[in-house]
């Protein structure tokens, strides 16, 4: 990798520009919901994130307890949640996109030079 391309990394990750990958937050939605928030780092979206990943560990202990976990119907809804989570996390991680980029935009705009008056 260019040394270039590694300032440019780095100064991503510090300024918090970089860009998450919609398909990674999805897939982590529909395996687990929320952890595809989480890995959003924006402040809204983790809390979200963070109640999602508890609920789910409730639902998988209470599943286990009561032995019906494998019954079709907890099999079909798991899947259809999954899918739904992982829609809603690719759709959130283009928007956290799309506003980080806006403020980029916004903070980056050149500043505009004053002529000198000459008299």
């Amino acid at each position: 990798m260019s040394e270039t391309l590694k300032k440019l990394r780095e100064e991503e990750r510090k300024s918090g520009t970089s860009k998450k990958n919609p398909w990674v937050a999805a897939v982590l939605n529909f395996l687990m919901a929320g952890v595809g928030f989480i890995y959003l780092e924006d402040e809204v979206f983790v809390l979200v994130g963070v109640v999602l990943f508890a609920e789910g560990l409730v639902n998988t202990f209470l599943a286990l307890a009561f032995a019906s976990i494998l019954e079709p119907l907890t099999v079909l809804l798991s899947l259809l949640f999954g899918v739904l989570w992982g829609g809603v996390g690719y759709i959130s991680a283009e928007f956290v996109n799309e506003r980080k980029q806006s403020r980029e935009v916004k903070v980056k705009l050149p500043e505009r030079k004053r002529g000198k008056s000459q008299s």
